[in-house]
């Protein structure tokens, strides 16, 4: 979990990345300062907020703590099993920690990308995969927009599994960011994407030529 912040100069972009760990001791006693610090250093500047969270796969930092294991998807050691019943309030009470440290930012990105595990527990193995996914990322953009912001998930999974048009089954309102790692645009499954309702946004090395839609997103943010 964490915060980007990106200061917004002519023809530059500085990208300040702070990560903390609200279940790290050492964090929950000069997190919050820290966090308040950086956010206070940048608001007399153009910026643009983003918060960062992971909500299935990239976490590592959680489960490589004894008391979390558990939550593993098939004994991974980056991926949590979106049908255990414990893990939707712990990820709703990380979220909540960082809302209220970055009460005025706009969006959050919950990540839920690369998902190499997806359905291979005992569990999630007898159900489609992408009912699983859907059901898990559904209830945490849901949780996201009745706090008053904008997630954001990483597109990758569903064109993984060949099932693109499903993303518009998410909550009205979760903005699709398109990660393409080879190639050149368009892609196949960004048009599909583009159909699915859902407000689509290019983001990374591949998909640099989108960089008139990250101003207009950040232009929009400051208005």
């Amino acid at each position: 979990f964490g915060a980007i912040f990106l200061v917004i100069v002519p023809l530059i972009i500085t990208v300040y990345l702070l990560y903390w760990s609200p279940h790290d001791s050492s964090a929950r006693q000069t997190g919050k300062q820290r966090v308040f610090g950086a956010t206070y250093m940048t608001m007399n500047n153009p910026y643009f907020q983003m918060l960062d969270a992971q909500i299935q796969g990239h976490l590592e930092w959680v489960l490589k703590r004894p008391e979390y294991k558990y939550l593993s998807e098939n004994n991974s050691s980056s991926e949590v099993c979106p049908n255990n019943p414990d893990l939707l309030p712990l990820l709703k009470a990380w979220i909540t920690e960082v809302l209220e440290l970055h009460a005025d930012s706009k969006f959050i990105h919950l990540g839920a990308d690369e998902t190499w595990f997806l359905g291979t527990c005992p569990i999630c193995s007898k159900q489609d995969k992408i009912a699983v996914y859907l059901d898990h990322v559904s209830k945490i953009c849901s949780f996201v927009l009745e706090q008053g912001r904008i997630p954001m998930i990483w597109a990758d999974v569903f064109q993984r599994e060949n099932r693109t048009e499903e993303a518009g089954q998410l909550p009205a309102g979760t903005i699709l960011v398109d990660w393409q790692y080879s190639g050149t645009p368009p892609y196949p499954g960004t048009e599909i994407l583009m159909k699915s309702g859902h407000e689509v946004m290019g983001a990374s090395g591949a998909m640099i030529g989108w960089w008139e839609h990250c101003l207009q997103v950040i232009s929009e943010f400051q208005s």
